[in-house]
């Protein structure tokens, strides 16, 4: 049985500038789901991680929520239905989000022996606030375990209340240009291959030394993230080649940026944007440090708050179309590039993206 919270009670948000396409994404081949994961030293108690996650909840307001559908745009009330169940691990992670399951939760909480993972839907959070909200709820199991584990940073203290501005909408906030970003891009090749049944999921880890990475980027005079971003363009540029196509399409990849850098806000919520750079193969043949030199050259030509504030400014006028211009903006598929991200999470860290339609893959680095 439903339960409602009586009127007065009810608290409720906008879904924030960038969440508002991701219900009418929420296929079976498009998740727009993320994971991250922590492999510690001891097997998981599953009793010990339920009390600890119903000791975090009250600290991430933002988080306890459920998604409802209004005239026109979703929004998130806060849920009455008590912290969702953790569950053991399956074996196809980022499943899509079914609005009824898990009593109504956008995320959930799995444990697999000595690994914990939480799956979030990118409606309610970004990597930055998935991460504070992770490692808080890590840090209160190891607690429950009878270790001693203090608050700061990643790790937000139970006992304090939570702060208004971790609720925000950042980008409305922030959004105050007179220019709009220029989104004129070609659309980027995208790779062919065998599609796997709906519902499945393909994950292909690999380790390597950072020590090595760092070197071979510093060889370039590039940075880490424009190393291995370039090795994506590379490797798909080279992958079109070998198809033989007689027109090559430009070869792009999309760099998430958490525009907190640039932005002070608090919000748990979504505020990143992307970052989009493409090589067009009529131009010529390219190499491999050809291609890393004009990705970082270009990154560090627009990675500055007036190109930020310039991008969030025309996300947002996308709030002021009418609703019909709303609805066809939902269920817009974005084909600019393969989707990079990187991020830095817990003791054996690991980022997973979810499903995406378009493109087919997704890489993600820790």
């Amino acid at each position: 049985m439903k339960k409602k919270l009586p009127l007065r009670q009810r608290q409720w948000y906008k879904l924030d500038n960038a969440a508002k396409a991701f219900p009418g994404q929420n296929s079976s081949t498009w998740s727009n789901v993320f994971r991250l994961s922590a492999t510690l030293t001891e097997k998981v108690d599953p009793v010990l991680l339920q009390r600890a996650l119903e000791r975090v909840m009250p600290r991430f307001p933002c988080f306890d929520v459920r998604i409802r559908a209004g005239l026109f745009w979703h929004y998130l009330e806060k849920n009455p239905n008590g912290a969702p169940p953790v569950m053991p691990d399956i074996a196809n992670p980022c499943l899509r989000v079914k609005f009824k399951e898990n009593k109504g939760y956008l995320f959930k909480v799995y444990y697999y022996e000595n690994r914990i993972s939480v799956d979030f839907y990118h409606v309610i959070t970004d990597g930055y606030g998935g991460s504070r909200f992770f490692m808080t709820l890590i840090a209160e199991y190891l607690r429950q375990t009878g270790k001693s584990i203090p608050s700061g940073e990643s790790v937000f203290d139970l006992n304090e209340k939570p702060h208004p501005g971790e609720s925000e909408d950042a980008y409305l906030k922030y959004a105050h240009s007179k220019a709009k970003g220029q989104r004129i891009f070609k659309n980027a090749y995208q790779y062919r291959g065998r599609r796997l049944p709906k519902h499945c999921y393909c994950v292909t880890t690999g380790y390597m030394p950072v020590d090595a990475i760092k070197e071979k980027a510093h060889e370039l005079g590039v940075t880490v993230t424009e190393y291995i971003a370039a090795v994506l363009v590379w490797v798909m540029y080279n992958m079109q080649k070998q198809e033989g196509r007689r027109r090559q399409k430009p070869v792009g990849v999309q760099i998430p940026v958490n525009v907190r850098n640039f932005c002070p806000s608090e919000t748990l919520r979504n505020f990143m944007l992307c970052y989009s750079f493409q090589i067009d193969p009529d131009m010529g043949e390219y190499t491999f440090p050809e291609i890393a030199k004009q990705l970082s050259l270009y990154l560090r030509y627009i990675n500055n708050e007036k190109e930020l504030q310039a991008m969030m400014n025309g996300n947002a006028g996308i709030e002021s179309a009418d609703a019909c211009c709303a609805l066809v903006h939902q269920g817009f598929c974005n084909k600019n590039g393969l989707c990079f991200r990187r991020r830095k999470v817990n003791k054996r860290p690991y980022f997973k993206c979810g499903h995406n339609k378009n493109p087919q893959g997704n890489g993600a680095v820790c």
